[in-house]
């Protein structure tokens, strides 16, 4: 993902409850040219929300050494290509496809949705980790 979507998925991750442990995103600007902070960075920040981070290394070795040495519950990316090593790897996955998903109440829900579907149903990641 964008660094901006990055934190603004990890940002409504945290108000669902549920903790980031690693975020990938593929550049990352501190502070706009106006000196500006982010704004879903700052709300990070401003929340004490600490979590791993890299930055321009969605190299598929990567994903993988990220993913066996947390065994996260989920993983969420923009980029369907990348879900498929996760859930090879028998974890649910979730693309998230564009920043609508997230975007008000309505999609918020949705989203939170999709992400009670994807733990609960873990039949197609066990079939595909087993092949």
């Amino acid at each position: 993902m964008g660094p901006g979507y990055t934190f603004e998925v990890s940002r409504v991750l945290d108000e669902l409850g549920i903790e980031a442990v690693w975020a990938l995103a593929w550049h990352y600007d501190k502070k706009y040219e106006n000196g500006d902070v982010p704004p879903s960075m700052e709300y990070l920040l401003e929340h004490d929300i600490d979590f791993e981070a890299s930055v321009a290394d969605q190299q598929n070795y990567e994903v993988m050494n990220i993913l066996n040495k947390y065994h996260p519950d989920l993983y969420l990316s923009r980029h369907p290509g990348s879900t498929v090593w996760a859930i090879k790897n028998g974890t649910p996955a979730v693309y998230v496809a564009d920043e609508y998903m997230i975007f008000g109440y309505k999609h918020t829900l949705e989203f939170a949705q999709s992400i009670l579907d994807s733990i609960h149903n873990r039949s197609f990641e066990k079939i595909l980790q087993n092949m």
